[in-house]
């Protein structure tokens, strides 16, 4: 049974692509290498996401950028084999870590989790894990939902969009969705949106606008922002007054080859005419709040008021596969990786 690591193999250009990637053989790691205060793990879940593609650029942002022939690391979910910590052998742990099939780290860089058939183990990578708690969060500290509202989530059918749609509902939010295929039109409805299209049908600019238009009348109260550019352009011409715009991405940008080719917002003035609120987030910033949030959405997910819509590719070798897939629409929800 060989171990194995995912590496970058080099620095994409434009979009992503397979080959992007290399899978290297590594040591395996034996109980005696273990010091005080590590665990010995099993990965049996990959976390690809969409922010891991700025970490492919040679330019550290807000995370170091990946190195060239460097492991490749994310969220990821497994078992611990052996321990020389507090955390017992046979514990389910979560964290960020190297995409390694089986690894010593320290204890203290994992977090038990409690996995069960009503609560399986991909969950707490996806709307129990950082997706989960970025839209938890985000919305708790910068949106503030109140019912009656109107908001607009771009990016409805991925992993954070799907949950803040669920979360917004819960407050008594109407919601309007975006998704790039019918499909995904037809999951943002089932999740509770009350208004959901086709961002590649419906087009960018006048058209999205009047969509938005149709759906609030008075304005939108609250955008939720996965993907930037046209969007947000449309976004910020289509809100009230007071508004709140949520940044958590930009994921129709990632893929630029060139910063000249970023698209460039052209009503930012909107801003200032409609007196907006406006802001980003590193959902790090909370880690604090990680236990007890995860908690409160552990306790909507058992009870059936919150659904953790995944696509999972089996293999570990199918990592890159999956890597791509994010920017290519491959996803419905989070997208997983089962080792």
């Amino acid at each position: 049974m060989s171990n194995q690591e995912w590496r970058l193999a080099k620095y994409p250009e434009g979009m992503l692509k397979e080959s992007d990637f290399q899978v290297a053989d590594v040591v395996e790691p034996k109980e005696e290498d273990l010091q005080d205060g590590e665990v010995l793990v099993e990965l049996e879940a990959l976390s690809v996401d969409p922010y891991m593609r700025g970490r492919m650029t040679g330019v550290d942002s807000y995370m170091p950028s990946f190195k060239i022939d460097g492991p490749i690391a994310g969220f990821a979910a497994g078992t611990v084999l052996k321990s020389k910590s507090g955390l017992k052998e046979g514990t389910h742990v979560s964290g960020v870590l190297p995409f390694r099939k089986r690894l010593i780290v320290k204890a203290a860089s994992v977090f038990p989790i409690t996995p069960s058939e009503k609560c399986p183990i991909t969950q707490f990578i996806g709307c129990l894990g950082m997706p989960g708690l970025t839209a938890y969060l985000s919305l708790k500290h910068i949106a503030d939902p109140k019912e009656g509202q109107y908001a607009f989530v771009s990016g409805g059918a991925g992993a954070v969009g799907s949950t803040v749609i669920q979360l917004l509902k819960s407050k008594g939010v109407k919601v309007i969705a975006s998704a790039g295929t019918d499909e995904k039109v037809a999951l943002c409805k089932e999740l509770g949106a009350d208004a959901a299209f086709n961002y590649k049908t419906v087009g960018e600019g006048p058209e999205l606008e009047k969509t938005l238009a149709e759906f609030a009348k008075d304005g939108l109260n609250l955008y939720y922002d996965n993907v930037g550019g046209r969007t947000l352009e449309a976004a910020l011409n289509s809100m009230a007054q007071l508004g709140v715009i949520v940044s958590c991405g930009s994921i129709s940008q990632y893929n630029n080859k060139e910063r000249s080719e970023a698209f460039g917002i052209k009503n930012l003035f909107m801003v200032t005419v409609k007196s907006l609120k406006v802001e980003g987030f590193i959902v790090t910033t909370w880690a604090s709040e990680f236990p007890a949030a995860t908690m409160e959405l552990a306790k909507l997910f058992i009870a059936g008021k919150l659904v953790g819509k995944q696509t999972v590719l089996e293999g570990f070798d199918k990592m890159p596969r999956a890597m791509v897939g994010l920017f290519t629409g491959d996803n419905v929800g989070k997208m997983i990786v089962k080792c």
